[in-house]
């Protein structure tokens, strides 16, 4: 059984979920799904723990990220109700810096661009972090462009807002911004983070 779920490769697209199984001898694959129709589905993983688990990041419906658990290889799944799953933003209520994590992890590969002036960006900023400044990127916009979400960040929400709101109208249709800036994530998720004053 366990041989079986190695060889399921799990695909995750705009659509939803899709598995390619191959046969007994793997000279041909069957194409499953879609599970999870209208989420956009960023990784599935298999819990290195657990090899029946497996763990699904998705945009559902609701304004921040969710993780769904399967606890018998992929037939049902249900959201996982503690981490690595995020408190869902409750209705009126804007999302929090903390949900954004979640686009930062390893196998998501984003592209954080940092939009602060340099001086700021070079007193310290997130690893991994582009240096684009406000003033920079509509000229830099073809560094966006591919199958990669941009997520903008600044100080305090407002450049980055403005940044995304930029790489959208020019049809980078995966942007998003960290709300809060880089701010609200010292004061939720790494204390340790000094921000350089404006």
């Amino acid at each position: 059984m366990l041989r079986a779920m190695a060889t399921t490769l799990w695909i995750g697209t705009r659509k939803g979920a899709f598995t390619l199984r191959p046969d007994t001898r793997g000279r041909s694959w069957t194409l499953c799904g879609p599970r999870f129709l209208g989420h956009i589905v960023h990784h599935i993983i298999q819990d290195p723990r657990e090899p029946r688990v497996l763990l699904m990041a998705a945009k559902a419906g609701h304004p921040g990220p969710t993780v769904f658990r399967s606890t018998d290889r992929g037939r049902a799944w249900r959201e996982a109700s503690q981490p690595p799953a995020f408190r869902k933003a409750g209705d009126g209520e804007e999302a929090r810096p903390v949900e954004r994590v979640f686009w930062l992890t390893p196998g998501h590969a984003p592209v954080l661009i940092d939009v602060r002036e340099r001086r700021e960006f070079e007193a310290r900023h997130l690893e991994g972090a582009r240096d684009i400044p406000l003033g920079e990127p509509e000229r830099r916009l073809a560094e966006l462009t591919g199958e990669r979400p941009a997520i903008f960040v600044c100080r305090s929400g407002g450049r980055s807002l403005a940044a995304c709101a930029i790489a959208l109208r020019a049809g980078v249709d995966c942007a998003a911004h960290l709300e809060g800036g880089l701010l609200a994530w010292a004061a939720e998720v790494d204390p340790g983070f000094e921000v350089a004053p404006a």
